[in-house]
């Protein structure tokens, strides 16, 4: 991948654009091209006003390649995060300061991330993304970092990410009732 992250230079994301290269190897199996998936979830919990991802899938003579768990969601992830980081570092910010500024608000749900998916664009359909990180710097206000006795470097890290679920036309399921008060739910997975 080849990313530029655009900014103002109070940290307000501007935009994403770049291009990544997919080496899906000599054979397409199932799950192996999921580039789509990858730029699905650049987009995370931020405003990102703007998103160019210019993707190419080749065929080499390698192994085939791809996502085996996930599909390319933590791809997507990890290339976000690590962008806000770099970002956060040019521009002499703290980390966590720089997503908390840039992360869609729950007042602002549904929203919609303009990025397409299928035949409609992606909403997301609910969150509170501003307090989910307060809970996790609260949770780890006390971690002292740096070395401890046994010799291990104790740090910490704070990413923010979206995972998408369902997809698709839905899954069927149907429910029963029974008279004495048992209710039976009939479903193709867990979900």
């Amino acid at each position: 991948m080849d990313l530029e992250l655009a900014a103002a230079p109070d940290g307000q994301l501007r935009g994403l654009r770049g291009r990544m290269l997919h080496d899906a190897g000599a054979y397409s199996g199932a799950g192996s091209i999921a580039p789509d998936v990858v730029v699905l979830h650049m987009v995370s919990a931020y405003h990102l006003p703007a998103l160019s991802i210019e993707y190419q899938i080749v065929h080499t003579n390698a192994i085939q390649g791809g996502f085996v768990r996930g599909g390319g969601r933590p791809v997507g992830n990890f290339v976000m995060e690590r962008m806000m980081d770099q970002l956060a570092r040019r521009l002499g910010r703290d980390p966590e300061d720089l997503r908390r500024q840039n992360l869609i608000q729950p007042d602002e749900m549904p929203y919609d991330t303009r990025v397409p998916a299928m035949q409609e664009t992606v909403i997301y359909d609910g969150g509170d993304y501003p307090r989910l990180l307060a809970m996790v710097e609260e949770a780890l206000a006390d971690v002292q970092e740096g070395p401890r006795e046994d010799g291990r470097i104790v740090g910490r890290g704070i990413v923010c990410c979206v995972e998408s679920s369902a997809f698709g036309a839905g899954e069927p399921g149907r429910g029963r009732l029974d008279k004495d008060g048992k209710a039976t739910l009939f479903v193709g997975s867990t979900p």
